[in-house]
């Protein structure tokens, strides 16, 4: 589909028809992605694709071959549409009780597997991180018995100015020293890596191992959707620029079980 409009988008630049027959075209990919992902996943069966058809009613299509694609894919999406018995929308519900994710990690021993082992990492962390905050406790409490048991250090020496005698703080001084080193005693905080809520942490599992047939069919759909039927989201939110990312590839606290498609792919492949 990618490769597809790369090349005919361009090619069809000025010429509505060929455009429209190109949107077909797409159209067609995408209902072979979907019934091969169905084949795959028959859950998917159960939720409507949310494509609307009624765009396809605008497409300039001269040729009665055109005419009878269209009237196929037309009752392909229908029928899907029809068909969808869950729900909500599949691309974009999150941690409730019908939405995909959670129904597949209900059934995906793989998940529930990758859920536990999380949960029993970020426990032995945290426990860590508070063995970690009472040996700082402790640290911090000696130097500052020795910080309230220390005085100030001072030096003399000869001004070259006035040859007067003057008394200056040391620099190295013991005392300022404990106070400094109180000052460096930090830790570092330990967030708890999964939502409270026991859905919301399916569906975030779910993103960790997404099924190499899932994520094409959701790419595609997408694509289809925001790229070639030209939808906008319906409520758009700004990021800041100093707005922390927490993509389950770079967040700290999942990263290490993240798995692209394509590394999950081969995993599924050797099973």
């Amino acid at each position: 589909m990618f490769d597809y409009h790369k090349l005919a988008d361009k090619l069809y630049s000025a010429n509505p028809e060929g455009k429209s027959r190109m949107i077909l075209t797409l159209v067609e990919l995408w209902i072979a992605c979907d019934q091969s992902a169905i084949e795959c996943l028959p859950l998917l069966r159960e939720y409507d694709p949310s494509v609307p058809i009624e765009l396809l009613q605008s497409l300039l299509l001269p040729s009665l071959e055109d005419m009878v694609r269209l009237a196929r894919a037309e009752e392909h999406v229908r029928l899907r549409c029809v068909r969808g018995t869950t729900k909500g929308s599949i691309l974009q519900d999150f941690g409730q009780s019908h939405c995909f994710s959670v129904r597949y990690f209900d059934s995906s021993p793989v998940h529930r597997a990758l859920l536990d082992e999380i949960v029993l990492a970020a426990a032995k962390d945290r426990e860590a991180k508070q063995k970690e905050l009472r040996d700082l406790k402790i640290q911090y409490q000696h130097l500052a018995v020795l910080f309230r048991s220390a005085t100030c250090q001072y030096e003399t020496y000869w001004s070259r100015q006035n040859g007067a005698e003057v008394i200056r703080h040391k620099s190295k001084c013991i005392k300022c020293t404990y106070k400094s080193q109180m000052g460096n005693i930090f830790i570092v905080m330990h967030e708890w890596p999964l939502p409270p809520v026991d859905l919301e942490a399916k569906s975030v599992v779910f993103e960790l191992r997404v099924p190499a047939v899932f994520a094409a069919w959701r790419e595609a759909t997408f694509f289809l959707l925001k790229s070639i039927l030209k939808l906008d989201f319906m409520h758009q939110r700004p990021i800041r620029p100093d707005t922390p990312g927490y993509a389950a590839r770079s967040y700290t606290g999942l990263s290490r079980y993240y798995l692209s498609t394509a590394t999950h792919r081969k995993q599924q492949l050797t099973v």
